[in-house]
């Protein structure tokens, strides 16, 4: 009996060390590092940005203003702002992805020495101050990795992959993500395409972070229902124009607004059976 509660035990014990080997619980206090190396636009602060839906759903949790940011840069130059810009202010975790600062996708065939060191010294640097690491693999296009853009992404995020699996850091494979996801998510221009892999990957980074199965699925059910989330400039005459201004003025609301109202009635109109 006492072996076979002795297995019992262990067994339990494992199952907790498995489930918790990379998840960092957010204290209201802490801090999350964000290392991009490319200029991520709609991806960052705009309403279905992923650094804003998940601002959004810690500060439900207390956790007020939690990005410290180097967006934007090289590794080279993130590995020289590292202690001043990160380091020094002890973020809890530390998101990392790099992308074509270091590299040009069209031209880049080969994953250069500097991208290797770079990366592999920040991840070290970082893991030595005690923050844990959450490695992202670049987008790619899943519908054409022939392409040679998607060919040379494809060959640093093998190198991104095998960071994080010699490294033990958490990693969030973005291609895969998407790849997999209920609905394949083109990597394109789409806006409404755009908003769902700021979905995935703010749904990772909260997983990462503790959130539950559960949360996250209500997060992603909020997500969709987000107002303003895809934004765009509906293409009308002046005189068109003229008309909506006019009831927009009526109805005392600013003309996006109004449009917005008008868009979102038609199609509560056309949901109806």
């Amino acid at each position: 009996m006492n072996a076979h509660l002795n297995y019992l035990v262990v067994c339990l014990i494992a199952l907790l060390l498995a489930g918790s080997s990379h998840a960092q619980e957010i204290q209201p206090s802490d801090k999350i590092a964000m290392l991009t190396g490319t200029n991520l636009g709609i991806w960052e602060w705009s309403p279905s940005g992923y650094q804003r839906l998940v601002a959004t759903e810690l500060d439900k949790a207390g956790v007020k203003n939690p990005w410290i940011r180097i967006t934007g840069k090289n590794t080279t130059q993130i590995r020289e702002a590292l202690e001043e810009e990160i380091i020094s202010k002890r973020p809890k975790i530390a998101v990392l992805m790099p992308g074509n600062k270091d590299f040009n996708p069209w031209k880049s065939e080969v994953v250069e020495t500097s991208y290797t060191e770079n990366l592999t010294a920040i991840v070290a640097k970082l893991q030595t101050a005690g923050i844990p690491v959450i490695l992202v693999t670049r987008d790619a296009n899943p519908a054409d990795q022939s392409n040679s853009i998607n060919q040379n992404v494809v060959k640093h995020n093998a190198f991104i992959r095998d960071l994080a699996r010699t490294q033990n850091c958490a990693l969030i494979d973005l291609v895969q993500l998407v790849d997999e996801a209920p609905k394949p998510i083109p990597f394109d221009g789409n806006l409404a395409a755009k908003a769902l892999v700021n979905h995935e990957l703010a749904a990772a980074i909260l997983k990462q972070i503790g959130y539950s199965n559960a949360q996250i699925a209500a997060c992603r059910e909020e997500w969709m229902t987000q107002p303003n989330a895809i934004q765009f400039k509906p293409s009308v005459s002046n005189n068109t124009y003229d008309q909506l201004k006019s009831k927009a003025q009526t109805a005392d609301m600013e003309v996006g607004a109004y449009i917005t109202s008008v868009l979102d009635q038609a199609a509560e109109e056309r949901a109806k059976p």
